[in-house]
């Protein structure tokens, strides 16, 4: 049995992005490539340049990726596939290891803005701080709760969702080294790189826009439906998305956003340049969630634990049933723009202080002298 390095692949595809694209092994027709004992075999890989990071394998459909390999530069990089071309033989399969394709990196990328879902699972995430960490990017810190229902739950039903508006190929894995996936792969493999690197991005096309979606390294989930330039967003699939996913989210809220940004701290983040709304702070504390928001936004969601949004005569209330409600901000003139003016944003932000003062304390009353 021989697994060969498609070496000159790799390197063309590391030139183009200008980053680690990710391994592909991809079998011979025939050859049995049972993920279970690929994994085993490449988990026990290790080199002097990633002495904490195992390798681990996933299967998407189109072979096994070896997604986790941020830090790897482009030597290394054929080192490694080399390895795990000799831990594959070892085991007895035949087949190429090579690059991951690149090619949907480029594609038509004119949209330069986007409506953006997004949402926390406090049950589904994990608490993390920095706090007596030596290294944390080298010891891949946990910031999903892979084994909850919830998290299961929530991978199972945006996959359903997604393959079933989709048009073309599904993109997954980390920003720069996704892979076309299965919809029978997709869990898997948001699972996988949320273990290995905090979280996990999902490329696809509809029939209306192209979408994004990030489980991010903050334990929050982000979708974003882009736009291109005078474009209007379609703001009724997201708000499907809230009321059908409700029963599994403690806070959600719509917004404007860039592209790219991965981070709900630097959505948020446009509201305010309020130190609070930083990742580290996101991933500290989510029980929190409950009873706070990250601030007032057209559109949200909130739960038992959230007092009721004032004053409320500027809020169109839905009633999801178990004490969560959608609140749209009124008059929806203000939608289109999806974030409220700052001579709004300020009084509503006043109004509501026991919900948003965790992220936006009231300024000192001696600040002013």
């Amino acid at each position: 049995m021989t697994v060969i390095v498609d070496e000159g692949q790799i390197r063309r595809v590391y030139r183009r992005v200008d980053a680690t694209p990710g391994l592909r092994f991809v079998p011979d027709d025939g050859a049995p490539a049972i993920v279970d004992r690929i994994d085993m075999a490449v988990s026990h890989i290790r080199f002097e340049f990633l002495p904490d990071q195992p390798i681990h394998g996933v299967e998407t459909g189109f072979g096994i990726s070896f997604f986790d390999l941020r830090h790897v530069r482009p030597k290394e990089l054929l080192e490694v596939a080399r390895s795990i071309a000799a831990a594959l033989e070892w085991i007895g399969l035949s087949g190429t290891v090579t690059a991951h394709s690149e090619a949907h990196l480029f594609r038509n990328r004119r949209q330069r803005q986007a409506a953006n879902l997004a949402f926390c699972c406090v049950n589904a995430a994990l608490d993390f701080t920095i706090q007596g960490v030596a290294a944390p990017w080298a010891t891949a810190p946990q910031h999903w709760n892979r084994e909850s229902t919830e998290f299961v739950e929530l991978t199972q039903r945006v996959t359903d969702w997604i393959f079933s508006i989709s048009v073309g190929d599904v993109y997954a894995g980390p920003a720069l080294a996704m892979s076309e996936c299965l919809a029978s792969h997709l869990p898997g493999i948001i699972s996988r790189c949320c273990a290995d690197g905090g979280g996990c991005r999902i490329e696809f096309d509809a029939d209306d826009y192209r979408y994004e979606m990030a489980f991010t390294d903050e334990g929050w989930v982000q979708l974003l439906q882009l736009q291109n330039p005078g474009e209007k967003p379609n703001i009724a699939v997201l708000l499907d998305r809230m009321r059908r996913w409700s029963d599994l989210i403690d806070t959600a809220f719509v917004s404007r956003s860039g592209i790219g940004s991965g981070q709900v701290a630097s959505v948020a983040g446009a509201y305010s340049s309020d130190f609070l709304l930083s990742p580290i702070n996101l991933q500290a504390d989510h029980e929190i969630l409950k009873t706070t928001a990250l601030d007032i936004f057209p559109i949200q969601l909130l739960g038992p634990g959230h007092p009721p949004l004032q004053p409320a005569e500027r809020w169109d209330v839905e009633d999801l049933g178990e004490g969560k409600a959608i609140y749209t901000l009124t008059p929806q003139t203000l939608l289109p723009h999806m974030q409220p003016p700052h001579d709004l944003l300020v009084p509503l932000r006043e109004a509501n202080g026991a919900l948003v003062a965790r992220w936006h304390p009231p300024p000192s009353p001696w600040a002013a002298e």
